[in-house]
């Protein structure tokens, strides 16, 4: 009896905290309402009827007709990785459900940066069709933002690769905040003096010419390839290693 009283209390006072009417609804699920206006708030208690369904309804199927987004489709993996987990847990344990689901994740994280790479070269074709409209301006908008990052003073461009650590440290050995040294030049100082008009030459040349270009080769070949590598050799030539 005591039970069935505080539930009743309870749903009492959550029916009073929360009022669940139609602007309640459209702002949980993200839907601007059909009298909502940007030059001022107005507080409506509308209640729920079958015509508020039957609007988000049509708000979805205005939205979702033109495809999946980026955001979309991160959020039906995760609920699929937590089904999963859940399943899994149930069949053998949680530690082998955590470490089976883990990889499974690590192998869809692959699969999602290697979807986003594909999404890059064909850009252009997901606007032209429209089940791919929403994809193809989820990108673009993430792409402008990679760029505006890129362009900020101080940003380098291979700081989100996975050897931007290994040359920025080496940078930052090189610097003392005064000075930057070069220890190739330092090495080249032990060379003889007889040979000195040649091997600056060589130096010049290494360090003006071969490097930089040799770098920013790299840099932009790993940027075009970097996803498709890691996609390539863990996922697909290692999968033994991988559970999916």
């Amino acid at each position: 009896m005591f039970v069935n009283n505080l539930y009743f209390l309870f749903n009492s006072v959550l029916s009073l905290i929360i009022n669940i009417d139609e602007e309640t609804l459209f702002t949980f699920l993200g839907i601007k309402g059909p009298f909502s206006t940007s030059t001022e708030i107005i507080h409506m208690a509308t209640p729920v009827t079958s015509d508020t369904f039957k609007y988000i309804l049509q708000e979805y199927w205005t939205y979702y007709r033109h495809g999946l987004g980026f955001v979309d489709i991160e959020n039906i993996a995760l609920f699929i990785l937590i089904i999963r987990f859940i399943f899994l847990s149930k069949k053998y344990n949680i530690r082998t459900g955590f470490l089976i689901t883990l990889c499974g994740l690590g192998a869809g994280y692959l699969w999602y940066m290697h979807f986003r790479d594909l999404a890059f070269y064909y850009m252009r074709s997901l606007w032209m069709c429209p089940l791919t409209h929403n994809l193809a301006s989820d990108f673009s908008e993430i792409h402008f933002q990679q760029v505006t990052e890129f362009q900020r003073i101080g940003n380098r461009a291979d700081s989100d690769k996975f050897y931007g650590a290994a040359v920025r440290g080496f940078v930052d050995l090189t610097n003392d905040g005064k000075y930057r040294y070069d220890p190739l030049s330092l090495l080249w100082n032990y060379l003889p003096t007889d040979i000195k008009f040649l091997s600056d030459k060589i130096y010049y040349f290494v360090t003006l010419k071969a490097i930089p270009k040799f770098y920013a080769f790299f840099n932009s070949e790993m940027s075009a390839l970097s996803g498709m590598l890691w996609y390539t050799f863990l996922v697909r030539i290692n999968k033994r290693f991988v559970l999916i």
